[in-house]
């Protein structure tokens, strides 16, 4: 599945670019499934985050060729969902005993991940073409925002890596 829906992402870029750019984002939009099949294939999580790459570089010169900003909007939740679910290939080859209905609540984590990456996009694409006129103290709040927003993901970050690792050690008692 992840293949599939890397090459529609590479095909969505390729077709949205001008003619004279179509062969090298083809060639790279190739490139970058191959990387996606290999990675599944031998399980190497680190050639599929480099098919990724890829993919999201055949976007945007085909975007910035094009002169499409929406490309990226549209295409961005799909290299999201090629990763995840090269990801779920990759785990899914290692036997483990699941509990039942296990893989719906992936399934849906990751159905939620990409809309809800696809409706981030959307709002930051539509309000990224408002133009704004505030000077000096609306560019400190932007700063000030930023800077919050990777302080939180950084704290989620951490939260996830110390639960994580309380549930690798098991309950002690």
């Amino acid at each position: 599945m992840a293949l599939l829906l890397g090459a529609g992402v590479a095909a969505l870029a390729v077709l949205a670019a001008p003619m004279a750019s179509r062969p090298p984002l083809a060639l790279l939009g190739a490139a970058a499934v191959a990387l996606v099949g290999a990675g599944c294939a031998g399980r190497w999580m680190g050639v599929v985050g480099a098919a990724a790459v890829v993919l999201g570089a055949t976007v945007v010169l085909a975007d910035v060729d094009a002169g499409t900003p929406a490309l990226a909007v549209a295409a961005g939740p799909g290299i999201l969902a090629v990763v995840e679910l090269a990801h779920w290939s990759i785990d899914l080859a290692t036997p483990v005993h699941d509990r039942p209905r296990v893989h719906l609540g992936r399934w849906a984590w990751i159905v939620a991940v990409v809309a809800g990456s696809a409706g981030l996009g959307a709002v930051l694409f539509v309000v990224s073409g408002v133009p704004v006129r505030g000077g000096l103290p609306l560019d400190a709040v932007a700063v000030a925002a930023a800077v919050a927003l990777v302080a939180l993901a950084a704290a989620l970050a951490q939260r996830g890596r110390a639960a994580r690792s309380l549930g690798a050690a098991g309950p002690t008692r």
